[in-house]
């Protein structure tokens, strides 16, 4: 049995719960593998928690409203999804919970111990390689973080989380400098080389939470959420003394450099990804301009 994935049991039926209790128990489930919730509203908010390890099982009449239906559907690449229905499984049924992500529906009064051990394991192994698939199509071939889709995906995500917690969110725009420069006079292997310096250099300031991506070219953004506004410049001082301590190290003819551009998403003045994308590439234009006509030595 996969004891590493926890189940999330959501249901307001006692008996079903009970049941399905029994049923792990005697599978030889971990007790403390086990969360129940009696409503759907702290359901979402379980799944809301960034364990991603949680298997979401769900017990009820199939009558759950629109909100929860999309709140499901935007969950539904972090948790494999299964409903055990307390009445008989229909082909109509079964359509409509795939659609929302859901991948086994189960009849309840049908059940078996060796029935509900099986789907757990085939629904933890299938989410394995679903995720999998949807990742390597949000990664960045190159430099191995998110690409313009992941990133946007993941950041609206994020950018989402930040309202619910009263955070602030910071974009940060950043954009290789003397791109053209680097591939003209070394190649365009030295310019890939680049790229993946600049990737690692923003794993190493930022957190493994916030969400890093390559969405362009030359171009790269962070989503981070942080208290105040002194954080976001806490991470400026970090991103230039990592920069200053990976060209001290460096035995080639020009300096890693790039243009930073930053816009919040605070408490009082919330924005939305498109605002957020568009006043830190404003202000990281506005930093590159400072640059132009002179390459990374300082030269004409």
């Amino acid at each position: 049995m996969h004891t590493t994935m926890d189940v999330l049991l959501l249901t307001d039926d006692e008996t079903s719960l009970r049941l399905v209790e029994a049923m792990l128990h005697k599978g030889g489930y971990p007790p403390e593998r086990l969360h129940c919730h009696a409503s759907w509203q702290q359901g979402l908010l379980a799944m809301q928690k960034p364990q991603g390890r949680i298997i979401a099982m769900i017990s009820t009449e199939y009558n759950v409203n629109r909100e929860f239906a999309e709140s499901i559907r935007s969950h539904a690449l972090d948790f494999p999804l299964l409903l055990l229905h307390d009445g008989t499984v229909t082909a109509e049924l079964e359509s409509g919970c795939f659609s929302l992500g859901v991948q086994e529906v189960l009849s309840l009064p049908e059940l078996s111990i060796k029935t509900l051990l099986k789907a757990l394991r085939n629904a933890a192994e299938r989410h394995r390689m679903r995720k999998q698939i949807h990742e390597l199509s949000m990664l960045d071939e190159l430099t191995g973080i998110y690409n313009r889709q992941g990133f946007l995906l993941r950041a609206e995500q994020t950018l989402a989380l930040s309202e619910r917690l009263g955070m602030e969110a910071n974009l940060f725009f950043l954009d290789a400098d003397h791109m053209k420069w680097v591939n003209d006079n070394f190649g365009h292997q030295e310019g890939d080389f680049l790229l993946k310096e600049i990737s690692r250099i923003l794993q190493d300031v930022f957190r493994r939470t916030d969400v890093i991506g390559r969405i362009g070219g030359d171009e790269f953004a962070v989503l981070a959420l942080r208290e105040s506004a002194d954080d976001a410049q806490g991470i400026l001082a970090r991103l230039e003394e990592f920069q200053t301590s990976v060209n001290a190290k460096r035995s080639v003819e020009y300096p890693i450099s790039f243009s930073v551009g930053i816009a919040r998403s605070t408490r009082d003045d919330r924005m939305d990804m498109d605002e957020l994308m568009e006043k830190a590439d404003k202000e990281m234009y506005e930093n590159k301009k400072t640059k132009r006509g002179k390459g990374p030595t300082g030269k004409e």
